[in-house]
């Protein structure tokens, strides 16, 4: 999930800024997992990454000023 020289906590900032999951990603509306979130024909999916992480994980593990 991160590159050379690129930490791990960089690049998780990078994804919560993103409006819309899989930005660059075209899932298809008959998707089996996430064909209900899909935006086709445009790319991506409704939640954003930062409301799947809320969904995902307790308060404590993302409601961190670090």
């Amino acid at each position: 999930m991160s590159f050379n020289g690129r930490i791990f906590a960089k690049l998780g900032k990078k994804m919560l800024s993103f409006a819309n999951g899989l930005p660059n990603q075209q899932v298809h509306h008959y998707d089996s997992v996430l064909g209900s979130l899909s935006l086709s024909p445009l790319n991506g999916i409704v939640p954003s990454y930062s409301m799947l992480i809320k969904q995902a994980f307790q308060p404590r593990w993302w409601n961190s000023p670090t």
